[in-house]
């Protein structure tokens, strides 16, 4: 049997804490507030983050802005890398 890190599947941060604050928090699959908040943190390369592209129920505008059939711009021809996978 492997002696396997716990992993927060579902986890919300802040896109201006530092690499070292996140470090703190373990694997995480980290969801994103609004598509705004996906553009702040799409060059991120935390190596044991995972970001997911996301759109919070308490984000009205956020919702009402989203279009799961248009990624905007910067998000087409991106993919996983090594370090930091997008979800």
């Amino acid at each position: 049997m492997f002696d396997l890190p716990s992993l927060d599947a579902h986890a919300h941060f802040d896109p201006h804490r530092s690499l070292a604050k996140l470090a703190e928090a373990g694997p995480v699959h980290a969801m994103t507030l609004s598509l705004d908040e996906t553009a702040r943190v799409v060059d991120r390369k935390e190596p044991i983050i995972a970001w997911g592209v996301g759109c919070h129920p308490r984000k009205l505008m956020a919702q009402q802005a989203f279009d799961p059939n248009v990624s905007p711009g910067w998000l087409r021809g991106r993919q996983s890398s090594v370090r930091s996978g997008w979800i």
